[in-house]
């Protein structure tokens, strides 16, 4: 299979968060419910986004009005990031500051599909969540680039 193929070469374990969600949610007696979106629906917005916005967003990253966060620039500018496998490298990416300032980067360069892959995904993992009834076990599975937002998202809800 193709995935399979993908994972040898990168050493990456997709979909290993399924797993260990499925695994946190039976050590507390919890409902796994999951309340992302299907990544066919992500897609499809993606290929909405009018060819004028993507030309305009390449134009913003050739210029770069907006400078790349210290994190990120330390880690491309880092000589043995040539050298090191794909997984090494996503290491650096699991520290949220680091993925809480580059999303920040992102959305400046690129609103709408981080609206698409990240804010809006936000926005439907924290209304799941918020929808639950009150008491309820849950373990929240996310990416880090989601936590930040998800996290906004709940506190807010909490103030109303």
């Amino acid at each position: 299979h193709a995935r399979d193929s993908f994972q040898g070469v990168f050493g990456l374990g997709l979909g290993r968060e399924f797993v260990e969600a499925i695994k946190a949610a039976e050590a507390v007696n919890a409902k796994l419910i999951p309340f992302d979106r299907e990544q066919s629906e992500t897609l499809r917005r993606l290929q909405g986004i009018p060819l004028t916005t993507v030309l305009g967003a390449v134009a913003r990253v050739t210029n770069l009005r907006v400078p790349p966060p210290s994190a990120l620039l330390d880690i491309m500018q880092d000589p043995s990031i040539m050298t090191m496998g794909v997984e090494k490298i996503s290491e650096r990416f699991k520290n949220r500051d680091v993925v809480d300032a580059v999303v920040t980067w992102l959305d400046t360069l690129f609103p709408e599909p981080i609206d698409v892959l990240i804010h809006q995904r936000d926005r439907l993992m924290a209304d799941g969540l918020l929808a639950l009834p009150p008491c309820t076990k849950a373990v929240a599975v996310v990416g880090v680039g989601h936590l930040s937002g998800i996290e906004d998202l709940w506190n807010e809800a909490q103030l109303k």
